[in-house]
């Protein structure tokens, strides 16, 4: 049996993620070193699971905690104290090499405040 696996190519592509042939079984992939794995959004993918991603460095103001640089591997980001994370705690690797989705970002309480405020229409110079 097939375990499921979420596919969304488009969306993948948009993203800029390059995904690998699609296949059901180890036996759609051409090279005997690549594997029928699930690969995010891409959907199940001929991948090499020994594939590497480019180590991480930790985000200005906050850190990284690194499980691993292998395919499937997990990054989990934490800001420091002061800070507000904008965009995923956690990233993983892809059957592609990168990292996914983008690491996110550690800002001031105050600059994400001011990013959603919203000024009603005639209400500008007031």
């Amino acid at each position: 049996m097939v375990t499921p696996c979420p596919q969304d190519r488009d969306k993948a592509l948009s993203e800029g993620r390059q995904c690998k042939r699609k296949c059901r079984t180890d036996a759609d992939c051409i090279s005997a070193r690549k594997k029928c794995l699930c690969d995010g959004i891409c959907g199940r993918s001929c991948i090499r699971p020994d594939i590497l991603c480019p180590e991480l460095s930790s985000i200005p103001n906050g850190r990284v905690k690194v499980g691993s640089v292998q395919f499937g591997g997990r990054a989990t980001f934490t800001c420091d104290e002061t800070f507000f994370m904008s965009g995923a705690r956690e990233i993983s690797c892809q059957g592609d090499g990168s990292w996914w989705p983008q690491p996110p970002l550690c800002t001031t309480r105050g600059e994400a405040s001011v990013a959603h405020i919203f000024i009603a229409p005639g209400m500008q110079g007031r």
